[in-house]
């Protein structure tokens, strides 16, 4: 209760009359702001003159009930809001009877998002990938901002739960940051961050050296300025889970002789999972030596040339040259062969060399001199 009392201008010094007691309105709040921002709660905080009557204050908006919350101090924890929502809160101040209020004063802010979640990759190829993640549903509209990779600094906005990022260094680690951005543009969510490795190149120009009918050297080639990578090789003689090669070729032993083996080359990134395209490579071994050569039925001009091929190499046929001059070739599919024209009574010598299914690849070639009969 405040009293009023007016100084009486024409009177003696000592006369005065009081006015009757009444209540006057508090100034009005001020400065509304929010501290300690989740995305279901906030401290509401504000500012009131000194030097005014002793006042409390009632809180409406929100998830507070209609009637509102009576404060004492200058701010209060507000809970149970919708994540990444806009909430309005008006503040008045409310004098000492409990019922003079003075202006009331409103105040909009946004809670923060929630975090997305389950942040994923798809369609990884060497220089893009499709950033994936979930956001709980039942909060107020939200975007997103993807940070990190190719993207500039100020990050990318994304209005759906995926993005296609390209531009990416090949076989490479790249880290993406994502965090759900109110609809005010600013209040942002916790911010959530996720990272992959992009696909190494394809390896190429796969070619095989030194050839033996049991081993080879596998080589190819990879592309520089990619991340680093480790190879997996597979086929031949190697186990089924392949072989791990730092470097660009590879000894392989323990071939099948004169046959037909396939490798796959493919290159591993340094996580040692995420993997390039496969390239394949088929080469033929080199046949074993034919042994124990020998003539048979010699006559003055012709002859049986035979010889052994080890069982348990790959299909072959035997290229025997020799004889007569110039040498004439002929291709022979047993292991035997009857050469005619030859000159009488003089030595003749052939050479006869393994040939794989290919037709190209001959194994070491073995020669044998005779002396046809005489007439």
């Amino acid at each position: 209760m405040v009293v009023f009392c007016e100084h009486q201008t024409e009177s003696t010094p000592e006369e005065t009359t009081c006015s009757s007691s009444v209540n006057q309105k508090p100034l009005a709040v001020s400065d509304l702001w929010a501290s300690e921002i989740t995305p279901s709660s906030l401290v509401l905080n504000w500012n009131y003159t000194d030097g005014c009557g002793p006042v409390t204050y009632i809180v409406t908006g929100g998830s507070l009930p209609a009637k509102g919350q009576v404060v004492s101090g200058t701010s209060t924890l507000i809970t149970d809001l919708p994540c990444g929502g806009e909430v309005t809160f008006t503040v008045v101040a409310v004098a000492a009877d409990g019922t003079t209020q003075g202006e009331a004063k409103d105040f909009s802010v946004f809670t923060k998002p929630l975090a997305v979640s389950d942040l994923w990759a798809s369609e990884i190829t060497p220089s893009s990938l499709v950033l994936n993640w979930n956001y709980t549903d039942g909060c107020g509209p939200v975007t997103y901002i993807v940070t990190g990779g190719s993207l500039p600094s100020k990050g990318q906005v994304v209005s759906g739960t995926s993005t296609l990022i390209t531009d990416l260094p090949c076989g490479g680690e790249v880290t993406f940051t994502v965090v759900a951005v109110a609809a005010d543009g600013t209040s942002q969510g916790e911010a959530k961050d996720f990272s992959v490795f992009t696909k190494p190149l394809a390896v190429s120009d796969l070619w095989a050296s030194e050839i033996t009918p049991s081993s080879l050297v596998l080589n190819w080639n990879y592309t520089d300025g990619c991340g680093p990578v480790t190879y997996i090789v597979t086929g031949g003689s190697l186990p089924a889970k392949g072989q791990v090669v730092s470097g660009t070729s590879t000894l392989i032993t323990d071939l099948p002789c004169g046959d037909e083996v396939t490798f796959t080359v493919v290159a591993v990134a340094a996580d040692r999972s995420t993997q390039g395209e496969a390239k394949d490579f088929s080469v033929f071994t080199t046949p074993l030596p034919v042994s124990d050569l020998w003539a048979s039925e010699i006559k003055p001009s012709s002859l049986v040339l035979s010889w052994n091929y080890t069982d348990g190499c790959g299909p072959v046929t035997y290229l025997v040259t020799g004889g007569s001059s110039p040498a004439e070739e002929q291709v022979v599919s047993g292991t035997s062969t009857l050469i005619s024209n030859l000159p009488c009574g003089d030595e003749v010598t052939f050479i006869v060399a393994a040939v794989t299914a290919d037709g190209m690849t001959k194994g070491e070639a073995k020669g044998f001199s005779v002396f046809t009969s005489k007439i």
